[in-house]
């Protein structure tokens, strides 16, 4: 064994971290010498790593140890600061070690501490105290391991070897080794700079200038032992030999941290959701894995997706992974796959170019340019996707045959395509190269709250990507949504169209016919129905169709194939479940700007815009394009829209305007395009990223009448510089105080009343264009140094900006995403200037109150807005918005886009979340829409029910029906009521959802129940673990005198771990059940509504696979006799 085995990166950070995978692991690879200095000390901390020093007591080797003299209570530094110890009271410290040591309850733990009592008297562990001169505070903390083989290990930090220290504080260390990393710094020889190792010695030796030590003897491990009851050695030796021959405990242990049958308490270090337990089942049900994470904004995608990423990599599923997200948040996701997972992506610097763990590590496998996916790429991967696909031809998956074994991809609309009217498709550059990829990656998830923008035709094609068309093709698609979308008038005229319901027996059929029985037999209403279709070859006959028509529409809409692959949770659900769920109601207001709120000479200004798009807009674009191929109408409404924004963005954009025309003219003259070239023309003037077709410009040069060009072009020039100097005037003209833009002045009023009705409460000002947002901060932060006398904190969050002025603060400074956040909730922040680039993966629910200035064009973008503060963990009851616009205007045709949009995407997707104020919608809203919505209303309906249905077996119920508490967080109040029974800490666990401190199988305390003895005698039955391919399935019971095998419940684990440590009667419901497979097993489970996580991945083949799936049929369990229990 060698020190080289350790998994080591340059810095450890969070709770337990240097204990659990440094010192204890360290210590028990072969290591001879273990020192350490410490300010604050514990006995506690000895006891914590008693189970790796005591291998000490049989071989040779020395524990040195110097502790500072400060008392330190185990609980808290608050206590630890106020208990100071004089410098020449050294019985008063050795006392209260003494003391605490009387303190420790449990055996096992008196025997642990009585181990090292003996190591000291051995001469193997030497304990000294460090006084610093002066009474001052003596602070270092630093761990030296060496193994038998000369390799050398320093850590150094913030960690005290306390309790609190060791297992509970977040504490950070950097690490060198003398064969990794840190050489350089074990071979330092500069007297000025002395390593780690030489200051050890010159403290322990006594050496250190203004420091003393003094030795904590062999009589303070005589009183020691004596404080522990005088345990013998041969009772030390034989608890450490009662650990190992009751190594069924410690290996039950390890069982349930990998058993796939307690997953949701296994996989991570967060608390799942119910429905992030349900979105991750429903994944697990496929085979290959590709699946949609579609839950609507701020319900934790994230988690949900890196639960999957969990589960497949910890059962060694997949090993190559790759993420691809938007460039703001590779580090976010980098973080939370460490913080929530344990898991230690290498994340692309794109501006460093190089490899990065968490902690700044840089790897040894850097990749030469240009980066290409091969085997020497990571196996575990995280990339901007810009990054990873610049173009068609410039994009990682080139050349070499090597893919990951999973793909994901966050925010994947960014992959989406659509049909336009010509029936031609455009697509994104990434929709381009995923679609080449499509049989080489095996499992595939995409995450995104908006798989659609525009048309129902992009859900289509963005679920293509993950194998729709396995199930259903385009035609059929449309097809399909044709039948549901006149539900309403069939069902109220009971009139049903044969052919429309024999094409869903058709696709009923095909899905039936790639899923298990198990899939669908639990779904009482339909289960009948689709037993029948499913027997036959065909499905139903004609006679059968039209007997069945209202259950075949039923079952359509519950099984329909976009359902198969798409995991949607929406806040209409979860709302059922307010115990559960704190989601904010939304308050939606409009604040209206009509005429008579724009001043004459500024409503004239916007008059002569409209007039100013309609004759010259374009017109030189025109007269360069006689094949009239360029989206001249598009980019007319993209315009309008800037001008809408604010008088700031349109007085901008004719500036620009004009610089680009007097600039191109000069190339015009000479019968040349501009200096870039070609002309591009993009199928969305207000997207990203769409893919962009370039023309052929000899041809062009051919065809255009050069003297038309320069005559639009002077001409367009000439309006410019009149409506420039129109707007300079009403700048010039403006009273004192009063802005030229209305909607400026709006904001002012709004913040204002703001900060009247809420003071100090944060919140959030919104505009798609920098132009606007820079006036609006110069407004607002005017406004506030004028009526405040100080401006509170605030901050900038855009694609050009990403900078704060702190509270009391007098400059600005650079700040990222997690900077904002935080200075949001400790109130150093007080508002945050956002363009779109805040729209993703920013959580800002610190703020309750958000200002749009102006909106985009797509629901999904305006969602992903009031997503930053309308989400999990927002602390309000309601949020609000307020939306500024003019009601006549181009805005008035973007809204009711917006709402025709939003009214596609619940009809297709499923349930949207209220986007626009009910005054809005009555102005733009036209036409009697009564008839689709319902439509609408009852599709969704029916979709929620069955995902209800699903949901409430996750929760208990009472006897009166109501809605209890999650079964997971039951579980685990179950777990912690155990710990606390046998006196273990608590104290910093939690049984709450979605908590970070929360109870899981990896948590440390969990482990030192296992180091628990239990001597019941009351013990009555033998418990028996179901093992297959060495994974723990489940439990069986044999009562003594009975040679009858029962199965329990896993959900009764807690019951089962009370009695097997304490004795008390397990009162659990025993089944009889012969188990011959695993299969057998689940569908057990599935019969008796178990409420967590199971591996089901034969419940429905998305294609024909000759690949192993796995977990899906092992026949003959091994059964392990694990221990005794009470019946």
């Amino acid at each position: 064994m060698s020190l080289k085995e350790l998994k080591l990166r340059k810095t450890t950070k969070g709770k337990g971290k240097l204990l659990n995978t440094v010192i204890k692991p360290g210590l028990e690879l072969g290591a001879v010498s273990f020192k350490a200095l410490t300010a604050y000390y514990s006995t506690k901390s000895l006891e914590t790593l008693g189970k790796s020093l005591d291998i000490f007591l049989s071989k040779d080797g020395i524990i040195q140890i110097v502790i500072g003299d400060q008392l330190k209570d185990t609980r808290t530094l608050e206590a630890a600061q106020k208990e100071w110890v004089p410098e020449t009271d050294f019985k008063e410290l050795k006392d209260s070690l003494i003391n605490e040591a009387k303190l420790v309850r449990d055996r096992g733990s008196r025997l642990t501490l009585a181990t090292l009592a003996y190591l000291m008297l051995d001469d193997k562990l030497q304990i000294k105290v460090a006084s610093y001169e002066g009474g001052e505070i003596w602070h270092p903390k630093m761990y030296l391991i060496e193994d038998s083989e000369g390799n050398k290990l320093s850590a150094t930090g913030s960690g005290n070897m306390t309790g609190d220290g060791f297992e509970n504080n977040y504490e950070i260390h950097k690490i060198f080794t003398t064969w990794d990393f840190g050489q350089d710094y074990f071979e330092s020889t500069d007297p000025e700079d002395p390593i780690d190792e030489e200051i050890f010695e010159t403290i322990w030796t006594n050496r250190e200038e203004h420091t003393e030590v003094r030795e904590l003897d062999k009589d303070y491990a005589k009183e020691l032992l004596e404080a522990l009851g005088n345990p013998t050695r041969e009772e030390v030796e034989a608890e450490k030999d009662i650990i190992n021959i009751e190594g069924s405990k410690s290996e039950l242990l390890k069982d349930l941290q990998k058993s796939p049958i307690y997953h949701e308490f296994n996989l991570g270090e967060s608390a799942l959701y119910p429905h992030q337990i349900f979105a991750l089942q429903k994944a697990l049900k496929m085979w290959p894995i590709r699946i949609l994470f579609a839950d609507e904004v701020g319900l934790g995608k994230t988690l949900e997706l890196g639960s999957l990423i969990a589960y497949l990599y910890k059962n060694k599923i997949v090993n190559k992974i790759l993420i691809l997200c938007p460039p703001p948040l590779t580090e976010q996701w980098q973080e939370e796959m460490s913080l929530h997972f344990g898991l230690d992506f290498a994340r692309f610097d794109r501006e460093k170019d190089i490899w990065k763990y968490l902690d700044e590590h840089i790897p040894s496998f850097q990749e030469s340019r240009p980066l290409r996916y091969n085997d020497n790429f990571p196996d575990l991967a995280i990339m901007s996707k810009s990054m990873a696909v610049r173009s068609k031809e410039k994009h990682i998956f080139l050349e070499d045959d090597v893919y990951p074994d999973l793909l994901v991809v966050d925010e994947a609309h960014h992959a989406r395509a659509m049909r336009n009217k010509d029936n031609t498709i455009y697509k994104t550059v990434l929709r381009r190269v995923l679609e080449n990829l499509e049989n080489k990656i095996p499992h595939v998830a995409f995450a995104t709250a908006t798989p659609m923008r525009k048309d129902v035709d992009e859900y289509y094609f963005l679920l293509e990507l993950l194998g729709l068309n396995y199930l259903i093709n385009e035609d059929e698609y449309k097809d399909s949504l044709r039948i549901i979308a006149k539900l309403e008038s069939t069902i109220k005229n009971n009139i049903y169209d044969l052919d429309d319901l024999s094409k869903i027996n058709t696709i009923l059929k095909k899905l039936l016919n790639q899923s298990d029985i198990s899939f669908y037999k639990n779904n009482n209403e339909i289960k009948d129905l689709l037993e029948k279709i499913n027997s036959s070859d065909v499905g139903l006959d004609y006679s059968e169709v039209h007997d069945n028509s209202e259950d075949l529409i039923r079952a359509h809409i519950t099984l329909h194939p976009t359902k198969i692959l798409t995991s949607r949770n929406v806040q209409e659900n979860l709302n059922q479940f307010p115990e559960t769920y704190k989601i904010p109601k939304r308050i939606l207001r409009p604040s209206e700007i009509n005429d008579l709120d724009i001043p004459p000479d500024v409503h004239d200004f916007f008059n002569g815009l409209m007039e100013y798009v309609e004759n010259f807009y374009q017109m030189t674009e025109m007269a360069l394009d006689p094949e009239k191929t360029l989206p001249i109408a598009l980019r007319k409404h993209s315009l309008q829209e800037r001008f809408a924004s604010s008088f700031w963005a349109a007085k901008k954009s004719l500036e620009t305007r004009k610089e680009k025309l007097e600039r191109d003219i000069e190339y015009f003259k000479q019968g040349q395009f501009s200096p870039k070239g070609t002309y591009k023309i993009s199928a969305y003037s207000e997207e990203e990223d769409i893919e962009e077709i370039e023309r052929d410009e000899g041809k062009l040069l051919e065809k255009i009448n050069w003297e038309l060009v320069i005559e639009q072009c002077e001409s367009e020039i000439s309006a410019l510089s009149g409506y420039i100097n129109f707007s300079e005037r009403i700048i010039n003209q403006s009273h004192d105080g009063q802005n030229p833009d209305p909607k400026i002045n709006e904001v002012i009023r709004l913040v204002k009343k703001h900060f009247d009705e809420k003071p100090n409460t944060p919140f959030l000002i919104f505009s798609k264009y920098t132009d606007t947002l820079d006036k609006v901060e110069e407004a607002v932060t005017e406004f506030c140094e004028n009526n405040m006398n100080y401006v509170p904190g605030y901050a900038s969050y855009r694609g050009d900006k990403k900078r704060a002025k702190y509270r009391n603060s007098r400059e600005e400074v650079g700040v990222t995403k997690t900077d904002i956040t935080r200075g949001l909730k400790s109130g150093r922040i007080l508002f945050v200037f956002c363009s779109s680039a805040a729209g993703e993966g920013l959580n800002l629910q610190a703020a309750s109150y958000m200002i749009n200035v102006d909106v985009p064009w797509i629901p999904s973008d305006l969602e992903q807005r009031i997503g930053r503060i309308a989400r999990l963990g927002q602390k309000e009851s309601e949020v609000i918005i307020d939306n500024i616009w003019y009601p006549y205007s181009i805005e008035s045709e973007m809204y009711r886009r917006l709402i025709e949009r939003q009214r596609k995407m619940s009809f297709a997707i499923g349930e949207y979340p209220d986007l626009i104020a009910e005054g809005i919608k009555d102005l733009v809203d036209t036409g009697d829409q009564t008839i689709i919505d319902k439509t609408i209303e009852n599709i969704n309906k029916q979709k929620n029910s069955e995902d209800m249905r699903v949901l409430n077996k996750l929760w208990t119920t009472g006897i009166d029906g109501s809605i209890g508490k999650p079964t997971g967080n039951i579980f685990r109040e179950k777990i912690i009521s155990l710990m606390d029974k046998v006196e273990l800490n608590i104290d910093s666990i939690s049984s709450t959802s979605g908590s970070l401190d929360v109870f899981h199988f990896n948590l440390y305390e969990f482990e030192k129940l296992f180091n628990q003895k239990n001597e019941s005698t009351n013990h009555n039955a033998d418990l028996i673990g179901l093992y297959f391919e060495e994974n723990l399935w489940g439990f069986q019971v044999k009562t003594d005198g009975t040679n009858n095998l029962k199965v329990i419940n896993p959900i009764d684990l807690p019951n089962i771990l009370n009695s097997f440590f304490t004795g008390d009667e397990i009162n659990s419901e025993l089944y009889d059940l012969e188990i011959t497979s695993n299969k057998e097993l689940i569908n057990f489970y599935l019969d008796i509504e178990y409420p967590t996580i199971l591996p089901l991945h034969y419940q429905f083949l998305l294609y024909d696979v000759n690949e192993n799936i796995p977990f899906k049929y092992m026949d003959k369990p091994e059964k392990k006799l694990i221990g005794r229990i009470t019946i």
